[in-house]
């Protein structure tokens, strides 16, 4: 995540010990995934999925993606699909605060998908995405271009008319599998880190810069489920930041 905020993740429902410094290891292997919003006083990750949402007439599709970064091979994970295939509370280029609530209160409790252990089956590293993706053959690797979320987010403060969105990869973290445990960054991929990070991938770890340029909230694991946080400006818990983008009424 690019933004300043403080993280207090890492510590929540894990039964871990610290193998490097800016490293966390779970002895249990998660076998769900888990897709959660977090409420900050910055735009985030899920603000620009709500944006692109609201500037793309149709066929908008999220996907959680997990490549294993020996092989290549990626198993995509659809999310949102009943809650992003109803407009029915699109205003023009606008979203009614009842779809802003139903959409974020779908995830405030966290949307859970299996098979995550049928993807991780065997040692290696593994890299998890987030992304839209309208094609007929979805992925959040092939081709994909990883842009900076607050540049994009700046993009819709005056968005010209008729604009259409693209497709984005919202997040980006990479996990590694030994055994019957997973191990992880605490933090976001930056500067700082990315060298210990690449260490531990090696050659595999060549879009690890991409990481860097996204500065995704970090995973956890808590109760069985490997966790992908998605931050969002929240209103109601810090008032109205000094600038938002057009089209954002909440």
């Amino acid at each position: 995540m690019r933004y300043l905020l403080v993280l207090l993740a890492s510590t929540f429902g894990m039964t871990a010990q610290c193998v490097a410094e800016d490293v966390m290891s779970v002895a249990k292997m998660p076998t769900q995934l888990k897709i959660v919003t977090s409420r900050h006083c910055m735009h985030g990750d899920f603000d620009l999925v709500l944006q692109d949402y609201m500037h793309r007439q149709s066929g908008f599709k999220v996907f959680v993606a997990v490549q294993q970064m020996e092989s290549g091979t990626e198993r995509v994970f659809p999310m949102l699909e009943s809650v992003l295939a109803d407009r029915s509370g699109m205003q023009g280029r606008a979203i009614d605060r009842g779809v802003i609530d139903k959409t974020r209160g779908f995830l405030d409790s966290g949307h859970t998908m299996p098979g995550l252990s049928e993807v991780m089956k065997s040692d290696g590293s593994y890299e998890v995405r987030v992304c839209s993706d309208s094609s007929a053959q979805p992925s959040c690797f092939k081709g994909r271009k990883v842009e900076d979320i607050g540049e994009l987010l700046k993009q819709y403060q005056n968005p010209p008319e008729g604009h259409q969105s693209v497709d984005h990869v919202y997040f980006g973290q990479i996990v590694t599998r030994k055994g019957a445990s997973v191990e992880f960054l605490k933090d976001s991929v930056n500067e700082t880190n990315q060298k210990e990070l690449a260490e531990r991938v090696g050659s595999k770890g060549s879009g690890i810069a991409e990481l860097t340029t996204l500065r995704s909230f970090p995973l956890r694991v808590e109760d069985g489920a490997l966790v992908i946080d998605l931050p969002v400006f929240s209103q109601e818990k810090c008032g109205s930041p000094q600038a938002v983008p057009q089209a954002e009424s909440y």
